[in-house]
């Protein structure tokens, strides 16, 4: 077989502006790892050197108006036509590429379940007009249908079950046989026992908990998608919790003695440090294609608590890994988690040993290996 040689498009090529931007560094690294010759095309990008990676940055005027996804699609389709490439790999909606990825829900499924989101009937109504009217959305609609319907892809790798069936859904002329799902990795850091106490012990007495209090911890920079205001309404159903929100987004107001029991954490660095500290990571999104949080704090042996909204929630097989619940039960109609289930220690190293084959390494030869069988079938690309 002819040796791969990558053609990879993305809008930004940043790790730092999260979602679908984290996996793209983490994929064209170990790629490159791996021996495989990249041709970056993107308008923004962080740096990454190596002598088999190439940035090509295209230059996309019309944020302002809401029109550069546009001016990108179109000048990375003009750059991708000139480099010696056998295979083009798209992150996101640009109407171009063999194989595409989907990290999150269709456009307007994820409209509509943000919208489900909202409490508040008017600021839902403002929300969704807001939307229809939006050229920048126009512009993504157009591209989705675009990508999704073109006649030269091969595959669509989506990030879960989940989005998955919203995908085929949605675009029902899409064949289901050329969308695989990968999960998404995450940097798996093996465990050590000492250094997760200590982590456990500094996080808890710097916001003065005690050793026994239960934590739970919502993690995410997205406060509404992600349920923050329905946590709160848990705890208020949960007396004795303590909640720690790590994550960038507007603080709820709140009555004193509630407030009492959350910690602002705002963001951080170094996360792993609350995965130590907590018991349950609590997440009830809206929508999340699939959930980054729940193998990260799987990995620390952290119970989780997910709605099915989440395409993380579908790893969770076993009531001693975590809960999973349908996004509409919550706050309702689920209870809190025991602490002597979430404590356990073997039931910790259970949670810790199911995502051992999420690190990144796993996951970018599975990624290789939907590249190599693409190539394989395509050889009308080749000739």
């Amino acid at each position: 077989m002819e040796k791969i040689k990558l053609g990879f498009v993305i809008h930004t090529f940043d790790a730092s502006r999260g979602g679908k931007e984290v996996v793209a560094w983490n994929l064209v690294k170990r790629l490159l790892e791996m021996g495989v010759r990249t041709e970056l095309v993107c308008s923004r990008y962080k740096s990454l050197e190596h002598p088999l990676l190439n940035i090509h940055k295209v230059p996309v005027p019309g944020k302002q108006v809401g029109l550069d996804n546009l001016f990108f699609a179109r000048r990375a389709l003009g750059k991708i036509k000139e480099l010696d490439i056998n295979i083009t790999y798209t992150n996101g909606k640009s109407g171009l590429g063999e194989i595409v990825r989907l990290g999150g829900l269709p456009q307007k499924v994820h409209i509509r379940t943000r919208g489900l989101a909202m409490k508040n009937p008017v600021k839902r109504r403002f929300y969704l007009l807001k939307k229809k009217l939006s050229l920048k959305n126009r512009v993504s609609l157009y591209l989705e249908k675009k990508t999704y319907t073109n006649p030269g892809i091969k595959k669509v790798i989506t990030c879960s079950r989940y989005v998955k069936k919203n995908l085929l859904e949605a675009y029902p002329a899409l064949a289901p046989g050329k969308v695989e799902v990968v999960y998404n990795g995450f940097d798996f850091i093996d465990y050590d026992k000492g250094m997760a106490l200590r982590n456990r012990n500094e996080i808890r007495k710097k916001y003065c908990l005690s050793e026994d209090e239960p934590v739970y911890l919502f993690a995410g920079n997205n406060f509404e998608r992600k349920g923050l205001g329905r946590v709160i309404e848990f705890l208020k159903m949960a007396p004795g919790i303590k909640l720690i929100v790590a994550g960038r987004g507007r603080r709820r107001r709140c009555s004193p003695e509630l407030n009492s029991r959350i910690i602002w954490a705002g963001e951080t660095g170094d996360i792993v440090k609350y995965y130590d500290a907590a018991d349950v990571l609590i997440l009830p999104s809206a929508s999340d294609g699939f959930g980054l949080v729940v193998p990260e704090a799987l990995s620390r042996g952290c119970y989780v608590m997910v709605s099915q909204n989440a395409g993380a929630s579908e790893i969770i097989d076993d009531y001693r890994i975590g809960m999973t619940f349908p996004f509409r039960d919550f706050p309702e109609r689920v209870k809190p988690s025991e602490m002597s289930l979430a404590r356990d220690d073997q039931f910790r190293q259970s949670r810790r040993d199911l995502v051992r084959q999420m690190s990144w390494e796993k996951i970018a030869e599975r990624y290789l290996g939907i590249f190599k069988e693409t190539l394989d079938t395509s050889g009308e690309r080749l000739k």
